[in-house]
């Protein structure tokens, strides 16, 4: 959930959690660049007021830590979101660098085995992002905007109450079919909103007066099938109540 979802009383201890967890990995960072320009680990077991032994072990973990990109707040779209979620950046700063972030292709099925492992800085991290409630709807929508040239932003729009409108509703089901079926983007264009996949399948998500529906087509092909069809690798089930997403095998759970 948001932190706009937590109560009033619980919001400081919910940003200090997630403050905690950037602040230990700047700590490593730090560690990190103080070994490349030439001090000692004396030198720094002085400073910090911490064993030598300990500064040896810290050394070795901050090895393996991945340094932000030069101009950017993180090393990945997630840890943007998580530094927006602690309160470490502004929401503007927030949706220029998820905007221009220079994001790498997702994950492939070799044909056989299909299970899709996305590499870090693809779009999924904004994806999970959202869906974990790091940032708000409105924030993925005006960054997916900005990234594909779509007017009409929510930074352009008057403010006006809130209200879910069932186009909001169908943007929220694409995002979870997309977390539930392993990855994937999601794009609007023309009044469609629609799930692609990385298996080169693409989903296309309505809302109806019953709910949320679905229908599934190949892209190669360009032939539309029901979700969860013969020719679907995973079928996708959204509850019409809830929104709640399930995806299984075609054979099975």
């Amino acid at each position: 959930m948001t932190i706009a979802e937590v109560p009033v009383e619980a919001r400081a201890a919910v940003r200090a959690r997630r403050r905690k967890e950037m602040d230990e990995l700047d700590y490593r960072r730090e560690l990190r660049r103080l070994e490349q320009r030439g001090y000692s680990q004396r030198e720094i077991s002085k400073w910090l007021g911490i064993a030598q032994p300990s500064v040896l072990s810290a050394l070795r973990t901050a090895a393996k830590v991945t340094m932000p990109l030069d101009g950017f707040s993180g090393a990945t779209p997630y840890e943007i979101c998580q530094r927006y979620a602690g309160g470490l950046i502004t929401r503007t700063q927030l949706v220029d660098e998820l905007a221009r972030f220079p994001y790498v292709k997702g994950g492939q099925t070799d044909g056989y085995d299909s299970l899709i492992v996305d590499p870090p800085g693809t779009w999924s991290e904004v994806d999970d992002a959202a869906r974990r409630g790091l940032i708000e709807d409105d924030v993925y929508e005006e960054v997916f905007n900005r990234r594909h040239g779509i007017s009409g932003s929510a930074i352009d729009r008057e403010p006006t109450a809130h209200k879910t409108s069932a186009k909001d509703l169908a943007r929220q089901a694409a995002r979870e079919i997309a977390a539930a079926i392993g990855g994937g983007e999601v794009t609007e264009a023309n009044g469609r909103i629609v799930v692609k996949t990385k298996g080169g399948l693409h989903i296309d998500v309505k809302s109806l007066p019953g709910g949320i529906a679905g229908k599934q087509r190949n892209s190669r092909s360009g032939k539309f099938y029901g979700v969860g069809g013969a020719h679907a690798d995973k079928a996708v089930k959204v509850s019409r109540s809830t929104l709640a997403v399930r995806a299984h095998d075609r054979h099975g759970d």
